[in-house]
């Protein structure tokens, strides 16, 4: 298990020769811009000899810092649960009409609040701009639905289908159905003990909301209802933005990683 750091910024020629005087790598995000302060990032183990002194300049520079963990195969595999994130997301979902517009068009509101985004339930399909590309990937989300994955139709039968997960169909943003895509159909049949977890209780609703787990495993299971693929009764998120934990099965992990499919990342749990 690794705890890896991404480090983002607008690289002026004093910050990147501080960094790179720490060992540190930074590459462009745009390899074509030759500008003096193009943005530039890194990811930086914690692991690194020079770990404090680079702490120290992005707490002098105010940089963002985004931890993740990264689990070694032995780690996954001997995992009862792990939960699954897609590593790249594609567009936006649609219509995006005041940038929202999907909710209203995709979700039951009846119990949603806006301030922390907790309790928008999925009633109608997604719809995207239009065909994902999906380059070599076999699994996606796409930008603000952090509880939903998407996948190719024959990615569906062959590795989800048989361990008895089912599927909802995608539409296009004039409501035409795709042909390339399908999303996983993830019943809420899981419960996480989140004992400990940093929380905040909504100012408005007050229902609780834990912080995102990016650093070590995810909590366990308390129980679960008898699915290999299931969504956390507990939300998760910052600000407005609230999502179930997707967790999956060790049988499940294990046919998705003979499988070798790309674009997915697994997270173990405890």
């Amino acid at each position: 298990m690794e705890i890896i750091h991404r480090i983002a910024m607008h690289g002026t020629i004093a910050r990147r020769r501080a960094f790179e005087r720490l060992g540190v790598e930074l590459l462009r995000s745009d390899p074509d811009d030759e500008s003096s302060d193009p943005f530039v990032y890194a990811d930086v183990n914690e692991s690194h000899p020079n770990w404090r002194d680079i702490q120290a300049l992005l707490k002098q520079w105010r940089l963002p810092d985004v931890p993740h963990t990264e689990f070694t195969d032995q780690e996954i595999d001997a995992a009862e649960w792990a939960a699954l994130s897609a590593t790249a997301h594609h567009g936006y979902p649609q219509p995006r009409d005041d940038e929202f517009g999907y909710l209203e068009v995709t979700y039951d509101l009846a119990d949603y609040c806006e301030k922390c985004g907790v309790g928008a339930r999925q009633r109608a399909p997604f719809r995207m701009k239009g065909e994902p590309r999906w380059g070599r990937r076999h699994v996606l989300q796409m930008h603000w639905v952090y509880d939903r994955l998407f996948v190719k139709p024959d990615v569906w039968s062959d590795v989800f289908a048989p361990c008895g997960v089912k599927s909802l169909p995608v539409l296009d943003a004039k409501g035409a159905t795709l042909s390339t895509v399908l999303q996983l159909d993830v019943p809420v049949a899981a419960r996480m003990r989140c004992d400990g977890l940093p929380s905040e209780a909504c100012e408005a609703c007050r229902r609780v909301k834990f912080n995102p787990v990016s650093r070590g495993r995810m909590p366990p299971l308390i129980t679960r209802h008898g699915e290999s693929l299931a969504l956390t009764e507990q939300w998760f998120g910052a600000g407005a933005s609230a999502h179930g934990a997707i967790v999956a099965s060790h049988e499940l992990v294990e046919v998705m990683r003979t499988a070798k499919l790309r674009g997915v990342q697994y997270h173990p749990l405890e």
